[in-house]
């Protein structure tokens, strides 16, 4: 849906995905705001996330693992965590 069609709003108020097509700028103030750090401060203790991942030299990213059908993973972390890990290039 174009992210100017007045239908916006009740997808939003309804909490239902959509996908805004022709740009987005209802984000726009947001970008640069909204930074690793930011999400690990904010939410960096709440929940699970299923990081995925692969070996560094592996040029495939696949969603199926084990014996014989991808290299790589998921392991459970706390988004604080993930940005961590990321800093620390793991």
């Amino acid at each position: 849906i174009a992210w100017d069609d007045p239908a916006v709003d009740e997808y939003l108020s309804r909490g239902e995905p959509i996908v805004l097509i022709g740009g987005c700028p209802l984000s726009k103030g947001l970008v640069g705001r909204w930074t690793c750090d930011y999400f690990a401060d904010t939410f960096g203790n709440v929940g699970s996330l299923g990081v995925q991942f692969a070996p560094r030299n592996y040029g495939q990213f696949t969603r199926y693992y084990g014996q014989g059908l991808g290299k790589g993973g998921i392991f459970a972390s706390s988004f604080k965590d993930f940005v961590q890990r990321v800093a620390a290039n793991e």
